[in-house]
Order: structure tokens, then sequence, then C-alpha cells
């Protein structure tokens, strides 16, 4: 079974995978050559599972507007067991 979630602010969100719905978990920052993020603190609860990490970014100026450059080749790749 796969589900789709996006962070937006401080909750996950399930995504129905369209890029014209993806909300942003930051806005308006400057990249740098490296960035650190908090993507989850707390407790996974009884969620256990294989999971796959992307994060992506779109970036101002482009000519077109569905332009998101992401980690498509290169996921975070994680499992959690009882």
């Amino acid at each position: 079974m796969v589900f789709f979630y996006q962070k937006n602010g401080q909750t996950f969100n399930s995504w129905d995978g369209q890029f014209s719905s993806l909300k942003p978990m930051y806005e308006n920052i400057e990249l740098n050559e490296m960035q650190s993020y908090n993507i989850f603190s707390g407790k996974f609860g009884d969620l256990t599972g294989n999971f796959k990490l992307y994060y992506g970014y779109k970036a101002n100026g482009y000519k077109h507007d569905m332009f998101i450059s992401y980690n498509r080749t290169s996921d975070i790749s994680f499992s959690i067991v009882k």
C-alpha cells in the first residue's frame, strides 16, 4: 500500500500526487550550499513500515510554473519496526 504525504507547517497532510496541489514547507528562503531542516520530532506511535523521503524546491523565475527540482533518484529510505 502506498500513501503520499506532505508536510505543511507542523503537520503531515495527505497529498493527491498532483504537483499543482503541493504546499511549501517553507517559503521565501534563500538556498545555501547546505541546508538543515527538522522534518519530524516526536513519537511514531504504532507506525511501522518502510518509508522513502523525497525533498525538493521550486525556484522563482522559471518559465514553467510547475518546474520542481527534487531528489527523485536519491531518496532517503528507512524502516520502522517494533
